[in-house]
């Protein structure tokens, strides 16, 4: 019976490992084939993952391009606006310039308007001159007489003819006068206004004047061609153009 026993109970060990053996393996299998599982699992999701990545990357790549774009735009910027500052600068000294010009212009203006103002009056006289002296050379054929009291709607013609007939003017006669008028203002306040005498031409004015003298210390009355009361002297005062001078 011992023997028997002691026979049975290693076969009974080897039984109960065989089993124990079988059953540790299956579980092993089931773990590998869940690990194998959670491998494949967790691979899937790193492959995912790494896409991700991946496009991250594209993305931070696609940033980082975008940024270095906006850096080189913002130095350009800067760069630009340092040099429209510059340009700014040199229109602000330019606008300096032009007003300081401005102002030397309007000085120069000033001075340029007062010196026209002095040659305008410059010019003037000498129009008052240019006019004399035209005046002067027009009336080289005339004389001047003085002494012969004006009266109204008188007859210088007629008057200038009695007073040398009365002094005994020889070869003059009222067709050698080409125009007869008093003179346009007073020498003197309490004198009349002197005759302007032209004649046709030189000789004639020549003959008269070499006998003004005919007419000196001679009243108007002693001449017989006033009244009693008209004691004035007349007198060839001068060629009009020596007149003339005198009173320039």
């Amino acid at each position: 019976m011992n023997k028997q026993t002691g026979n049975n109970t290693p076969t009974r060990n080897n039984s109960a490992k065989q089993a124990s053996s079988s059953v540790s393996n299956a579980d092993i299998m089931k773990l590998l084939n869940e690990i194998n599982s959670k491998i494949s699992v967790n691979s899937t999701k790193i492959d995912s993952m790494s896409d991700k990545f991946s496009n991250l990357e594209t993305k931070l790549e696609s940033f980082n391009t975008r940024v270095a774009a906006v850096e080189q735009t913002t130095h350009d910027l800067e760069a630009a606006a340092s040099h429209t500052g510059a340009e700014i600068d040199t229109a602000k000294r330019q606008i300096n310039n032009l007003i300081k010009k401005d102002a030397a212009q309007d000085k120069d203006y000033a001075t340029l308007e007062s010196e026209v103002k002095r040659m305008r009056a410059e010019l003037k006289g000498l129009r008052v001159q240019s006019n004399i002296d035209a005046q002067y050379h027009r009336n080289a054929a005339n004389v001047i007489v003085g002494g012969i009291p004006a009266q109204e709607h008188e007859d210088l013609k007629d008057k200038l003819l009695k007073l040398t007939s009365a002094a005994n003017f020889t070869n003059f006669n009222i067709t050698q006068i080409d125009m007869v008028h008093r003179f346009p203002t007073r020498t003197q306040s309490d004198a009349p206004q002197p005759i302007i005498v032209r004649f046709t031409n030189k000789s004639d004015r020549l003959n008269f004047w070499s006998q003004k003298d005919k007419l000196k210390g001679k009243s108007l009355h002693q001449l017989g061609v006033a009244d009693t009361h008209q004691e004035r002297r007349p007198h060839v005062v001068s060629r009009s153009g020596d007149f003339l001078q005198s009173k320039t």
